[in-house]
């Protein structure tokens, strides 16, 4: 309880001294004005704000998210997030340090582990598709697949309508980010229409396809898994 300088004696020593410096992480506490006690509707953004981080603050910092059974669908450095599949969703701020293992699309949050990690309180999201004006929420009198799925990044997309007119095919990840538009032109009602898609540069994990026209919107999820 003394402190080290004071030490007297006929005769010792002292070394010299090793400085430790201690390392934690720290999810921290998250939380939004968006989603919690009604449905959002798809492509709305959520903010999410962070308090008590600690020392997470911007070292080995990222965010995961999940579907209801912990399935991580993707993991990114930053927000706000948005969403093009219906469903709920949860939200989670990882701070770790050192070693951590499990963190890749497709496992259960449930299972990492490593040396020093904390994920937050999850924030749950439920996203509906809202229905615009005059038109259906959800297109269905159109087709839209994909092969094969999952794929190592290339992959067929094949669609067809029961109307004529303009139509638009885009690729979104889970954090809704347009990644690619691949068609946006008029078509024929009853016309198999196919269209390739590479994403051999994209990392693994789930992503959609959303054919917008005048008369709804029609989606598909696929997968990339290498």
């Amino acid at each position: 309880g003394g402190n080290a300088s004071d030490i007297t004696g006929d005769c010792f020593d002292l070394s010299n001294s090793i400085e430790v410096e201690e390392q934690f992480a720290n999810g921290g506490t998250i939380s939004t004005t968006v989603g919690q006690t009604a449905p959002v509707c798809i492509n709305t953004l959520v903010p999410v704000s962070v308090s008590d981080a600690g020392g997470a603050n911007g070292q080995n910092v990222a965010w995961v998210i999940t579907s209801e059974d912990l399935t991580i669908l993707t993991i990114t450095t930053s927000g706000p997030f948005s969403f093009n599949v219906p469903g709920t969703y949860l939200i989670w701020r990882l701070g770790y340090v050192g070693t951590l293992n499990g963190a890749v699309v497709g496992a259960n949050a449930g299972d990492l582990t490593g040396d020093c990690f904390d994920l937050s309180n999850p924030l749950t999201i439920a996203v509906i598709q809202c229905q615009a004006p005059g038109l259906p929420s959800v297109a269905n009198n159109a087709e839209l697949n994909s092969l094969p799925n999952p794929s190592n990044g290339y992959n067929l997309v094949i669609f067809n309508t029961e109307f004529n007119g303009k139509v638009v095919l885009d690729v979104y990840d889970m954090t809704g980010r347009n990644i690619q538009t691949l068609f946006n032109q008029d078509i024929q009602q009853g016309v198999e229409y196919r269209v390739e898609f590479d994403g051999t540069g994209l990392p693994n994990g789930v992503y959609i396809y959303r054919l917008t026209s005048d008369h709804g919107v029609t989606i598909h999820k696929f997968m990339i898994a290498r």
